[in-house]
This record gives structure tokens, sequence and C-alpha cells, in this order.
């Protein structure tokens, strides 16, 4: 009986992988900690990470504050994006640009 090779399959994790837009902060919540998020701009709510990870899926933080160029890497190893709610014009711009990406990778197949 051959003995059983696990270090060929260390790598072959299927699950989804799913970038989260990341939100910029606001006055609401720094508000009772503002030097607690002085080096913050943004923030993914762990809930959303929690929720994609529960579904079985690992998750990719997309940065409003990374150039996009960095983004670009990272969507082409993406299997979707959450687009958590909220606002800004930061969060309007970054996720525009996910989107107008994902749309010509969609397009080209």
């Amino acid at each position: 009986m051959s003995q059983y090779d696990w270090r060929a399959h260390v790598n072959d994790n299927k699950a989804p992988v799913i970038g989260i837009l990341s939100q910029p902060l606001d006055d609401a919540i720094t508000r009772n900690d503002p030097e607690g998020f002085k080096p913050y701009k943004s923030y993914i709510m762990s809930a959303y990470v929690k929720f994609i990870e529960a579904s079985g899926a690992r998750v990719v933080p997309i940065i409003n504050e990374e150039t996009n160029s960095t983004t670009l890497e990272k969507l082409e190893h993406l299997d979707g994006v959450l687009y958590p709610g909220g606002g800004g014009l930061d969060y309007i711009y970054k996720g525009k640009f996910v989107f107008d990406q994902i749309k010509k990778y969609n397009d080209a197949g």
C-alpha cells in the first residue's frame, strides 16, 4: 500500500477569495477615541469578514488608501468583491475603480 503524499495537496485550497472594500473613517466612529484611530484612514467592519469566512471563503482587504496598482494586483486573484454600505468620496472613487476593472475582466471573458 502506498503512503498518502499530503505535500501534493498543501496548496489545494479551492475556497473562493473575496475582496472587501474598506470604508473611510468618519467623526461618528472616531469621536470616542480620536487618538486610537489616528494612524488609520479607513476600516472594514469585522462582521463583514466573519460573514464571508463563515460562508467558506477567504478575505482580502481592498484598502482605500492603497495604490491602484496594488488594488489591481489583488483583483487578479479575487473571485468577487463585497461593497459594504456607506459613502464618502474616497470610497466612491476606489469603488468605481474596482468596479470598472472587474467589468473589464468580465468583458474580456
